[in-house]
């Protein structure tokens, strides 16, 4: 009896330390899990860091300028005033009337961050007739070069390009594919409240997106796996496509959009080759259709391009 108790005290010892130590396992898994989840948002955040951070232009701190209230729309100065928009895919501004106001095209123009060429501002600014303060009058799609200079002291109202397009190609992998989630939810979900998300899952749509909304894109950011041939898409291979055919659905605006981040390895390759193998700079192909390109020329290895 006495063994046999003691038998049962051991056998009991070593199942207790048998689930101790799987307890322990499972907290280890946990922990691991979570800070690898906090460690891909923390560097796809920092990986765009246009929206991470409080943004200058000639020295000025826009937040610091709007007074840390940004959604409040109001300009002291008379860099126009943003409205709401019947339609989501466009943003609303309105010229301030009074007699100090600095509404100009080319200050809309720096405010939205989108280019001041006249060619450009014909394709992506939108709305009726203008009148100037020296009485002269235009209408988006028809401006001069020296419309864009002149004070408009008329209450009036004009639109321009909100949808900012969010791909997640990251899927069917390993916990690596998380990135492309994690990333989407912190550049996307939580910094750019004020534009119209689009979200895409596959190559195809992605590529729809891009023809559905063209003339209204201000931006777009894409997660996925790539190579300097321009492949961009999952890691097995089962959905994915070649980047030059995104850059030229984007050229089709006629305007260039304000960012673009293509997270994919191999993005900004200054050698690489397009869909039908000609060499290619992809580097200068995406700034032919961006003013703010953030992509990687070799690998991107948890947000650290390692060619730089």
């Amino acid at each position: 009896t006495s063994r046999r108790c003691r038998a049962c005290r051991s056998r009991r010892m070593r199942i207790n330390q048998g689930d101790d130590m799987n307890e322990t396992a499972i907290r280890k898994g946990t922990i691991m899990k979570t800070l690898t989840l906090a460690l891909l948002g923390l560097v796809c955040l920092l990986a765009l860091p246009n929206v991470a951070h409080a943004r200058y232009r000639d020295g000025m701190n826009l937040y610091q300028y709007v007074q840390s209230a940004p959604t409040g729309g109001t300009d002291p100065m008379g860099l126009w005033t943003k409205r709401s928009s019947p339609n989501p895919n466009r943003q609303v501004y309105e010229s301030d009337k009074d007699w100090f106001a600095l509404d100009t095209i080319e200050a809309l123009a720096s405010r939205v961050d989108l280019s001041s060429d006249v060619a450009e501002v014909n394709r992506w600014l939108k709305g009726g007739q203008l009148t100037f303060d020296d009485g002269s009058k235009a209408t988006p799609g028809a401006l001069a070069a020296g419309d864009l200079k002149k004070k408009l002291c008329v209450k009036q109202q004009v639109s321009v390009p909100n949808v900012w397009i969010a791909a997640n190609l990251m899927h069917g992998g390993d916990i690596v594919d998380v990135g492309g989630a994690v990333g989407r939810f912190f550049g996307t979900d939580l910094f750019t409240t004020s534009k119209h998300k689009v979200k895409v899952d596959t190559f195809n749509d992605l590529d729809n997106a891009v023809t559905q909304y063209s003339g209204d894109i201000w931006g777009i950011v894409i997660f996925g796996h790539g190579n300097a041939s321009g492949y961009v898409g999952n890691k097995d291979g089962t959905d994915w496509g070649y980047q030059d055919k995104i850059i030229n659905g984007l050229k089709a605006q006629g305007f260039r959009i304000a960012q673009a981040y293509p997270m994919q390895c191999y993005s900004a390759a200054p050698n690489g080759t397009d869909s039908n193998n000609a060499p290619i700079n992809w580097q200068k192909a995406w700034e032919s259709v961006a003013l703010r390109v953030h992509g990687y020329e070799g690998m991107n290895v948890l947000g650290i391009d390692t060619k730089k």
